[in-house]
Parts: structure tokens; sequence; C-alpha cells
């Protein structure tokens, strides 16, 4: 019978349960290839042979079997490399009758999806995400933020949407836009390089109302002779190894950061941002994983629904309240009642 990926996966598994069944505190890894493998922390005082998980590995995933199927933490030159990773997933906890069993993916692409964050942001930060494009996720962020703006708000819209921008040309004119964008920060702070980039301009498409205004972070800046998007594009999408001066840091990080020094550059020129829009890239991709995993906060579920801007207004002013802790809702808003 041929394996294939699923059902080499679910093998492997059944493996992994029965090595923590035997006490062992178990690591089951898949890499990049789908290749799954054991590492295994021997049970305390037992001086019993081992059973062989190898073979049994072998023989319930086929091709999708790592040349290496098991290896013991003590033979490991860091361990803790695998044991402490920050993708560890613990499946089952250690307990009198049976080990701990983790699962570590090894991923190209969509780590963030399994990390999480209990970082607090000083500036309320809500997602809006839709699983599928086109259906008005962007056109519903614009008009929340001209609603908040209009009941006295600072709000700041960021776009992620990196692969597909919209919220900035919405927002500004292209001559109005500031001359760079997230993904000049990504790049530029890559290399210690991002002082004094122009990341944030006030909106002109909003007119202000009261003291309401809206701050546009684009994707990209300014159109203009030289400027290279889809160069930096291609180059944004990585976890950056330690340098000199700083250690590891995850794409979610390098987000985090583009976001914070947009937030800094608004409360330089303006005053501190009330709430911040964040405009997701839909579907299952790293920006949205990061919007909504990792950021603990309100994030809006864009789908088929009817609400008013109002409505969703409230609800979102009500969970980006800091003292409710920033608790996650998802509202249905495809379509609005009210005029641009």
């Amino acid at each position: 019978m041929t394996i294939r990926f699923d059902d080499a996966w679910s093998g492997a598994r059944t493996v992994a349960e029965a090595a923590s069944d035997d006490g062992y505190d178990v690591v089951l890894i898949r890499d990049i290839l789908g290749r799954v493998a054991l590492v295994l922390d021997s049970p305390a005082n037992s001086d019993a042979p081992a059973p062989d998980f190898s073979r049994q590995l072998i023989d319930r995933a086929g091709p999708f079997v790592s040349p290496t199927p098991v290896r013991h933490a003590h033979d490991l030159f860091a361990p803790d490399q695998i044991q402490d990773s920050p993708d560890l997933v613990i499946e089952r906890p250690r307990t009198p009758r049976q080990g701990q069993l983790a699962v570590l993916e090894n991923r190209i692409v969509g780590t963030d999806w399994t990390r999480s964050s209990s970082r607090r942001w000083e500036n309320p930060r809500v997602t809006l995400y839709g699983f599928k494009g086109g259906v008005g996720r962007s056109t519903a962020l614009f008009m929340l933020a001209k609603h908040l703006a209009e009941e006295g708000r600072c709000v700041l819209v960021v776009d992620l949407d990196l692969e597909s921008p919209g919220i900035g040309a919405l927002a500004q004119l292209d001559e109005d836009l500031c001359a760079h964008g997230i993904v000049d920060h990504l790049v530029e702070d890559a290399v210690g390089n991002s002082d004094g980039l122009d990341l944030v301009c006030r909106s002109m498409q909003i007119e202000p109302f009261a003291n309401g205004e809206v701050w546009v972070a684009p994707a990209a800046g300014r159109p203009r002779d030289g400027y290279d998007y889809l160069a930096k594009l291609n180059r944004i999408y990585t976890d950056l190894p330690p340098s000199q001066e700083d250690g590891p840091r995850s794409f979610a990080d390098r987000i985090h950061s583009a976001i914070s020094a947009c937030e800094s550059a608004v409360a330089e020129r303006s005053r501190a941002p009330d709430v911040v829009l964040l405009d997701s890239r839909a579907g299952i991709h790293d920006v949205a994983a990061v919007a909504l995993s990792l950021f603990h906060l309100g994030s809006a579920c864009v789908d088929e629904g009817l609400y008013g801007v109002d409505e969703l207004g409230r609800v979102v002013w009500a969970c980006s309240d800091p003292a409710e802790g920033f608790p996650a809702f998802e509202l249905g808003v495809g379509a609005f009642a009210g005029a641009a």
C-alpha cells in the first residue's frame, strides 16, 4: 500500500503516542519536506530496553520518514533548540502515567499560525480579516476609520495586505502618500537602517471632524522612479538570525516593530492613536497569522452580513478598551448601511 502525506502523519502520531504511553517525553517533528522523526527523552529510572520505535516509524511513515527516524535527547548537541523551541506545541502534558507529547512543525511559511503571544500594546490594535478576498474588507476598514474619526478619535490605519495593497489607495491619493511604506521598514530595519523613514501621512480623503483624524501607513510608499516595491516584497517574509546588537527576530517581531514605528510617528506629529486598524491579508497567509494569532487583540472577520458602520464601531471600540484586556471577537461586516 502506498503511504501518502496524510497517512504518514497519522501513522507517526500513533507511534509518538505509543512512546508517550511508555513514559517517554516525545517531540514529533515534521520537516519542510513533510518527513517525520521522533526525539525521545528517556523516562527516569528506566533500565528496560527501548522499543524499536525506528522500525515502527519506518513502517508507518514510509517515504515520509526522516533519514534518522529516532533520536534521543541526551545524544543531541543542543537539545534545548528542540525542547524549548518557540514553535513547540505541547499536545499532551506529562503525568505520572505518561510522558509529554509535543509537536514541532518546520515550515517554509505559516509558522506564526501556531505561535502565541502574551504581549499587550500601548495602543489598541484591531484586525479586519477575511478568509477570502473581495468581500469588502478594506472598504469596511475605511468606513470604520471614518466613523471613529467622526467620534473624535485619532485613528491609525495600517495596510498589511502587502501583496494586494488597497486601503492606502482608498484613504489617500498617490501624490499625497508618504515616501515610505510598511515594506520599506521591513527591509531597512533588517539591516538596522530604519531611522528617518517617512511612514505615515494624514488622510486627505477623510475630512477631519471635530478632533478626529485618520492617519495612513500604506504598504508601499509614494510611486516614483527607482522605487522597487516588488524587490522589497520578495525579501520580507523571513525570520532574522541573531545580530551583534539583537537576538533572533521572527517575522511577527518585525511586523510589530513596523507598526510600533508608525504609532510613534503619529504620536510625534499629532497625538498617540486611540486605535490602530490593521487591514490584514486574506486567507491562510503569514501576515494574517501574525495579525490574528499573535497580537491577541480584537479581530473583525469580514464575511457576508449587513451591519451599520456605527454598530461595528461600537463593537470595535468596546473590544479595544484596554480595561477589557483586548478580547478577540468576530463580526461579519460584508455590507454597510450608510453612505461613505
